[in-house]
């Protein structure tokens, strides 16, 4: 969310009709496919595209167009456009959904074990130096907790290959990357952004990126 009323999504600023959120704030928009306008004029819309593939589903025609910021967008519309024409698309203000991102990274709850290692998900991983290791480490300051973007989360085919074990319960396609949601041997979940494509039902091998996995007591986080 930029500012009240202008939120910034597939690469472009667009009005919508929502406040409240802040400035600069990161959200989750939500666009029907139906609500994407979609013309072969590109003069006047608000981006640009080509589209994959159109398919009739009996009353509309479902297309999917990749737009010039590299997403991808489920479009549906009365009127067909072939594969390969380039087109034009816009979004009305009140046809835009913002809403509050419920989560911008992985939280854990986590044991300091030495300065670069913590068991967390029922194993041990590296992470970046923890300064305050000791004093966390005496139970001080709080319950420590580990913070890692979703992008550094790592899945792989074979389950042995990653520090624990997991399967992928719940896929959402985001555009441009997808949004899984991992259930862990330990029964906790985890939030991955990945270009992969997985199926529901995985089972991966997972690892996080060591420099990445950030560890603060929860006085520090309340500061």
């Amino acid at each position: 969310m930029i500012r009240d009323r202008r939120v910034s999504f597939i690469g472009h600023d667009f009005d919508c009709v929502d406040e409240g959120f802040g400035e600069n704030v990161p959200v989750d928009v939500v666009i029907r496919p139906e609500d994407v306008i979609i013309s072969d004029k590109k003069e006047g819309a608000q981006f640009t595209g080509k589209v994959k593939s159109c398919a009739f589903k009996g009353v509309h025609y479902e297309m999917y167009v990749d737009t010039d910021s590299g997403n991808e967008l489920q479009i549906q519309d009365y009127d067909p456009f072939e594969p390969g024409t380039e087109v034009g698309m816009s979004i009305n203000p009140d046809d835009i959904q913002v809403m509050k991102k419920e989560r911008t990274e992985n939280v854990q709850d986590c044991e300091v074990i030495d300065e670069t290692h913590i068991k967390m998900l029922g194993e041990v991983f590296e992470c970046a130096p923890i300064m305050s290791a000791s004093t966390i480490m005496s139970g001080s300051t709080g319950h420590p907790k580990a913070h890692f973007p979703f992008s550094k989360v790592d899945l792989w085919d074979h389950e042995d290959e990653g520090v624990t074990t997991g399967e992928v319960w719940f896929i959402l396609y985001k555009g441009d990357h997808y949004h899984l949601t991992v259930k862990t041997d330990s029964g906790d979940y985890l939030y991955v952004d990945t270009d992969d494509i997985w199926d529901k039902g995985d089972l991966v091998g997972i690892s996080i990126q060591p420099g990445e996995i950030i560890v603060e007591a929860e006085d520090e986080q309340k500061k």
